[in-house]
């Protein structure tokens, strides 16, 4: 007896089996409702299937897919946003090192005697040493970490936000 498959509902369809085994197809749908059931959705399917036609692309799809593709999504906020970010450690860098400079200069008058330029090198790497163990003290540590810490989380809204329009913008491509 055979097992009434979808392969086998698919062939006898199609018209591919033998005599006999049409003949035993044909008593399991007389007799059953569900071969009937699984018959008359198969043959559904197969008929959409067999109406289905392929659709062709336009000759020029794709140049235009490519054209939006390369093209680059303007990000104008973007950049201003990178440009603020970096000014503001820039400036921030700058501060540090004209505080540094200054606090050498105000007390250049130590300056040891030798005229050697070596030892004045030394001499200003100490005092820079100094100015930075000075400035890097507990208290000030936590508040530059907060002020880096807040420019972090504003960049990264500014970051995500950013991200979200340009994925908006690409969804509606």
């Amino acid at each position: 007896m055979i097992e009434l498959t979808d392969e086998i509902l698919n062939k006898y369809i199609d018209g591919e089996l033998t005599a006999s085994e049409l003949t035993e197809v044909e008593n399991i749908i007389n007799f059953s409702e569900d071969a009937k059931r699984r018959l008359y959705a198969m043959q559904l399917v197969h008929n959409e299937l067999k109406n289905y036609s392929e659709r062709t692309p336009a000759s020029d799809f794709t140049s235009k897919l490519m054209k939006k593709i390369i093209r680059k999504p303007e990000a104008k906020g973007q950049k201003y946003f990178i440009f603020s970010v970096s000014s503001f450690f820039v400036l921030i860098s700058l501060a540090i090192i004209t505080y540094i400079t200054s606090f050498i200069l105000s007390s250049g008058s130590n300056v040891p005697e030798e005229s050697n330029s070596l030892s004045n090198l030394v001499y200003l790497l100490e005092k820079s040493i100094y100015v930075i163990k000075k400035i890097f003290t507990a208290s000030n540590i936590s508040v530059i970490g907060f002020i880096f810490s807040f420019a972090i989380i504003i960049s990264a809204y500014f970051f995500f936000d950013s991200y979200r329009q340009a994925k908006e913008k690409l969804n509606k491509l």
